[in-house]
């Protein structure tokens, strides 16, 4: 593992976002805490509504393990289901990934700005972090990404999905 002097602190949010106007937020990222810049769709909103009529929601926490959810999932991708792994949370997910397929010196790539845990859990696990950095309409040049692509990454983060198949 990392030397922990090393290891640039996990930044907390700006506490501003909730003193802002909602149309001060429209120019305004947040990506430290996972959240949205934009509404969820009528669907999600339906769908909430409809869980907190639930009164079992109020009661307990949900399944740990869900066979619903790993069969929708496996059948989804096409895959068993003891292929399927999934969490609670993706702060979780992060530390899984970087115990799994993150060693000493091994260069990780984040395309940047994203969530800041995800730089934190590569430090502490010891990677050498490369940035790709995004203009400021997130724009990905496509041959400059293929060059950092070209330095052996061993992993590559995005917490946006806007890498196409085409810049790889």
């Amino acid at each position: 593992m990392s030397n922990s002097s090393s290891v640039k602190p996990y930044k907390t949010a700006s506490q501003m976002i909730w003193k802002m106007s909602p149309a001060e937020r429209d120019y305004s990222l947040k990506l430290d805490w996972n959240e949205a810049t934009i509404m969820p769709s009528p669907e999600i909103k339906k769908a909430l509504l409809h869980l907190l009529l639930d009164e079992e929601f109020y009661q307990f926490y949900p399944a740990v393990y869900n066979e619903e959810l790993l069969e929708a999932l496996a059948d989804y991708a096409r895959i068993s289901q003891n292929n399927v792994q999934y969490f609670v949370g993706s702060d979780t997910l992060h530390e899984y990934i970087a115990r799994c397929w993150i060693k000493e010196k091994d260069k990780v790539l984040l395309l940047w700005p994203t969530y800041d845990n995800f730089r934190f859990t590569a430090e502490i696990a010891g990677a050498e972090l490369m940035f790709y950095y995004v203009d400021e309409d997130f724009n990905v040049d496509a041959e400059s990404f293929r060059q950092m692509i070209k330095k052996s990454p061993c992993l590559y983060i995005s917490a946006t999905p806007i890498i196409r198949q085409e810049l790889l």
